[in-house]
């Protein structure tokens, strides 16, 4: 894995000197997705542990500016792989590391 500064700065929500497109090429060189998916996985992360959490879930879409629970829910499947009630239950072991956390390591 390549470890590039700019894209520890860029999730930790700085605005690098460089253009849209630099910010994406070497995101996807370091990470191997784009910005835009790493903002989607840290929203499901956060979505399954507030959820896990006992929050219900239109509160969470509330919270996480989501569209909807149907989203939320197509969202935790994709990137979590479990779905609202396995997450209640406690079910399918612990959730990821926070990304900044494994970025910065």
């Amino acid at each position: 894995m390549v470890r590039d500064l700019l894209v520890t700065d860029v999730v930790r929500g700085h605005r690098p000197a460089v253009s849209r497109r630099t910010v994406e090429r070497r995101f996807r060189a370091a990470t191997g997705l784009t910005p835009g998916a790493v903002r989607q996985v840290e929203r499901a992360r956060t979505a399954a542990q507030l959820l896990a959490a006992g929050d219900p879930a239109a509160d969470v879409v509330a919270e996480l500016g989501d569209c909807d629970e149907p989203h939320l829910a197509r969202a935790l499947r994709s990137y979590v792989g479990r779905t609202v009630s396995q997450l209640r239950e406690g079910a399918g072991g612990a959730i990821a590391l926070d990304l900044d956390q494994r970025l910065t390591s």
